[in-house]
């Protein structure tokens, strides 16, 4: 391993990934200055965010310029560095140092608390290691999910393309980020690294939702854990599809909305709209999730109207020049894919035809009769005894232990919407069922849920595939089972032993050597911010020595990590 390369190849994805940071954190201490109190998730979830948009945005500018290379693209992330660097250093420092003391200290957690965090962080450490070791064999993502982006590097674009059928009129936001994250490599290293996020953001969402309804915060945190220990969740990290990444910023736009509803702050505005430009731009049946959003958002609106007035709404929401900045962000990160699909073929969804009432909007040679008969609406027969053995069985392969505690919160919350003691907590568990409701019918209706069209119209063992599609319920069940589980009173005890209990189930075997590697980690963190605290004084005198110190301990072990990751990953491609 040649490692001035590795150092270089290193030293080009720092640059990629740190480009947008300081951008990103102005917004989170701009957002923390426009509310009355702020939480270490909410704060990282504006972070992820606009990271990501910003991130989609820089990629789609430059591929529109017929300059999607390295050298272009390290220019625009420089300037984007620096360009946050002078927001962020001209912010009040009260305004700069809110991030940091938003953090959460370990001496307020709960044992509960902690416990769960950790059994998070472990199974993101596995899968961390499932996006850089083992090379991507999913049929899809081997079609054409990696095919375009090696498209992409070739020409230098990411429009001139013409070609692969419908599947070349697709919306490919995030494609688009995990173009820019492969790009310093010559090969699948890290291409997949962005579902690593995308699987934080959602488990995040969750939890945030959660709590926004009322939920406990350990019921949170385990129905949080729980959705991301399912399997077809867990296998989804490791392939190019993009159905986690939908899902997550569907959750979050749900998030936002709640957000601004509660406390009116512009910020959480942008972050809505954000959110809903990246849903949309991310897959074409995020449209519909997207009219999903805007019926939460229309309802939001009147509620929040009736409280405060139209015209203080409105004002509110319009004075903000980060609103329309994301407004901006909005259209070219949601509308980019299908305003080339109207140049292109005169119909935004390419070759799918579109009717309203027998009139046809759009032309298109793809009928949507063809399309809605791959539905699981269309397929399944209720009746039909072998159906529902396919469909059990695909259940216990693909969601598997994590189901049960999920779906019994479910029910638990739905008794919660009989409970009249607590208006608020009724009404949280109303929505969040007529959510799961709207989801779960998506799901049935979403194309190909039922079969990809090589199984003669029959329901198969493929299915369990395409409960991916099925993701924005799975995590919307999540946030009732929380909410079911604080309404019942269900001891904490109880929420962490269904999280154990599935670990154990659905982990694999084979990733104990991390699970030790991961207790060492915390067992050294905890004795180096024990020993700093002890210090605090000697810190003071020697900032200067320590960070140099740290920073060579931080390269050094990038290096040797990346070394070893690089290695692994090559070695594995060529047995492949």
């Amino acid at each position: 391993m040649n490692l001035v390369r590795l150092s270089t190849e290193l030293a080009s994805l720092a640059a990629i990934v740190i480009g947008p940071l300081p951008l990103a954190a102005w917004l989170v201490a701009r957002r923390q200055s426009q509310a009355a109190r702020s939480c270490f998730s909410q704060d990282v979830l504006v972070f992820i965010t606009w990271w990501c948009a910003i991130e989609v945005s820089l990629g789609l500018v430059i591929g529109l310029l017929n300059l999607f290379t390295l050298a272009a693209v390290l220019i625009g992330e420089m300037l984007l560095f620096l360009a946050g660097l002078a927001l962020f250093l001209r912010a009040p420092q009260p305004r700069r140092l809110g991030a940091v003391k938003s953090v959460p200290r370990m001496a307020s957690c709960t044992k509960a608390e902690v416990l769960l965090a950790g059994v998070i962080g472990f199974v993101g450490v596995v899968m961390l290691r499932a996006t850089i070791i083992p090379p991507i064999l999913d049929h899809d993502s081997l079609a054409y999910h990696l095919p375009i982006m090696v498209l992409w590097h070739q020409t230098a674009s990411v429009v001139d393309w013409d070609g692969w059928g419908q599947i070349g009129r697709y919306p490919f936001d995030w494609q688009v980020l995990c173009a820019l994250i492969a790009m310093p490599f010559e090969d699948d290293f890290l291409v997949a690294f962005p579902n690593v996020i995308a699987w934080g953001l959602m488990g995040l969402c969750i939890y945030r939702l959660a709590r926004q309804a009322g939920a406990a915060k350990v019921h949170s945190l385990a129905a949080s854990s729980l959705v991301l220990l399912v399997p077809i969740v867990r296998h989804n990290v490791g392939t190019m599809h993009v159905d986690l990444a939908m899902a997550a910023f569907f959750l979050a736009g749900l998030s936002f909305l709640v957000s601004y509803y509660e406390s009116r702050v512009p910020d959480d505005l942008a972050g809505f709209l954000v959110s809903a430009g990246m849903l949309v731009g991310i897959k074409m049946s995020g449209q519909v999730y997207g009219c999903v959003l805007a019926g939460m958002a229309i309802l939001a609106a009147v509620a929040l109207g009736r409280r405060v007035g139209t015209q203080g709404l409105v004002s509110t929401a319009l004075t903000s020049p980060v609103t329309w900045c994301a407004f901006g962000v909005c259209l070219l990160v949601g509308g980019f894919w299908y305003a080339r699909n109207l140049l292109l073929d005169g119909n935004p969804l390419g070759l799918v035809s579109v009717r309203v009432g027998g009139f046809t909007v759009f032309p298109g040679t793809m009928d949507p009769e063809d399309i809605r008969r791959t539905t699981l609406a269309h397929l399944f027969d209720p009746f039909s005894r072998s159906h529902w053995k396919v469909l059990a069985a695909v259940v216990v392969e693909h969601l598997n232990v994590p189901l049960v505690p999920l779906a019994l919160g479910g029910l638990l919350a739905l008794k919660a919407c009989l409970n009249r003691s607590d208006t608020r907590g009724r009404l949280a568990a109303f929505a969040v069922i007529g959510l799961l409701v709207t989801t779960g019918g998506l799901y049935l209706l979403t194309p190909y849920s039922g079969h990809n069209g090589e199984s003669q119209w029959r329901i198969t063992p493929y299915l369990g595939n395409e409960f991916r599609y099925a993701l924005p319920f799975l995590g919307l069940l999540g946030v009732a089972a929380a909410i079911g589980a604080t309404q019942s009173r269900i001891r904490e005890d109880v929420s962490v032993a269904a999280v154990l209990i599935s670990g154990a189930f659905v982990v694999d075997r084979g990733t104990v050597k991390y699970l030790i590697v991961a207790v060492l980690a915390v067992l050294a963190i905890s004795l180096l911010v024990r020993h700093v605290r002890r210090l605090g004084g000697v810190m003071t005198f020697h900032g200067t020595g320590v960070r140099i110190a740290g920073t060579c301990l931080l390269l050094g072990a990038l290096l040797a990590g990346g070394m070893i990751a690089r290695q692994e990953h090559r070695e594995d491609s060529k047995r492949a």
